[in-house]
């Protein structure tokens, strides 16, 4: 999973990823560990039948760490591409674009692989576990959290507004 980490830092400051990456990864883990898989996506494939859901939450964090409208990451994304053009000039803030762009060719290429992609031949399919129930509460609280957030951000950045305030004025940006 470095490679989904390392790829999808590449466009982005720390601070516009952290949030939800580990999301999408320990999904996807999760799904790894019950399943007895190895980190190998050769050795996944088919999933989206057996779990559903958690393919759509897989799907939804991913784009919302890519800045897709109606996510948090899209403010984020925003935020960070607006702030970027203003300090460091346009080419720093293409290269950036162009890393979003590889995290969510990465991204698509990852969910294809697990959850699309036919399962292996020494897979049987009775070693899928279904969605359990604490699965679908945990991961629907989430999303949930996280399309509010991202359909509703004011309160959020209200929230934020005087640590981001105080941030500034202590690196003389305000």
């Amino acid at each position: 999973m470095n490679e989904v980490y390392w790829t999808a830092q590449a466009g982005y400051p720390l601070l516009a990823t952290l949030q939800r990456l580990p999301l999408a990864g320990a999904v996807l883990l999760m799904i790894m560990r019950e399943q007895d898989l190895a980190l190998a996506f050769d050795r996944l494939g088919g999933l989206f039948d057996r779990v559903p859901f958690i393919a759509v939450a897989f799907l939804i964090g991913g784009l919302a760490i890519l800045g897709m409208p109606g996510t948090p990451g899209f403010d984020a994304v925003h935020l960070v591409l607006e702030a970027s053009i203003e300090t460091f000039g346009a080419l720093p803030t293409i290269a950036t674009a162009l890393g979003n762009v590889a995290a969510a060719g990465f991204l698509l290429w990852a969910f294809q692989r697990a959850f699309l992609a036919p399962r292996p031949r020494d897979v049987p399919v009775s070693r899928i576990v279904r969605t359990r129930p604490m699965e679908y509460f945990v991961g629907g609280a989430t999303l949930l959290v996280l399309l509010a957030a991202g359909f509703y951000p004011e309160p959020w950045l209200k929230l934020t507004d005087s640590a981001t305030q105080a941030l500034a004025a202590y690196f003389h940006h305000g």
